[in-house]
């Protein structure tokens, strides 16, 4: 199953994010990013933080042969395929041979409805945090009325 890794170096930090390229919502977004030649993003912990970053470069190429994938079904493959990845450790482990060393690394799985769906549908519940909890957006864990289920949680 493609997938869409977006991927933001700050500093000493990289933030990957897992996308499905089936998603309409990913491709409204990049276009929009293209045509505004910047990418804008907030990070939340205690406070939210804003940022506008310039894209260098339109993000094409590769990318663009992916847009086939547009509106197709999320499907269960999907979800199971990006829980492996996480598992693994794939995107946090990865270095990217053109950016500089990332010594605080995170990884998450771009949060839509459909994806939601995909993961219910393989035993899997969105949860919000507690106001105690280190997690901030969502995570999923398998649901306890699952016992077929995979066991394990897809955090953010």
């Amino acid at each position: 199953m493609p997938m869409v890794a977006l991927v933001l170096h700050m500093g000493d930090a990289r933030l990957n994010w897992l996308a499905n390229p089936a998603e309409p919502d990913v491709w409204n977004a990049i276009d929009h990013w293209n045509k505004n030649r910047a990418v804008s993003i907030a990070l939340s912990r205690e406070e939210t933080h804003t940022f506008t970053i310039p894209l260098q470069h339109k993000l094409v190429g590769l990318l663009d042969s992916l847009r086939q994938f547009k509106n197709k079904p999320v499907t269960k493959i999907f979800a199971k395929q990006a829980i492996e990845v996480f598992e693994l450790d794939v995107l946090d482990s990865h270095e990217h041979p053109d950016a500089p060393p990332s010594r605080y690394r995170h990884s998450c799985l771009l949060h839509t409805a459909k994806v939601a769906s995909a993961l219910q549908q393989i035993g899997y519940e969105t949860v919000l945090p507690q106001q105690t909890s280190d997690t901030d957006g969502f995570y999923a864990q398998v649901s306890f009325a699952s016992a077929s289920s995979p066991q394990g949680n897809v955090s953010h």
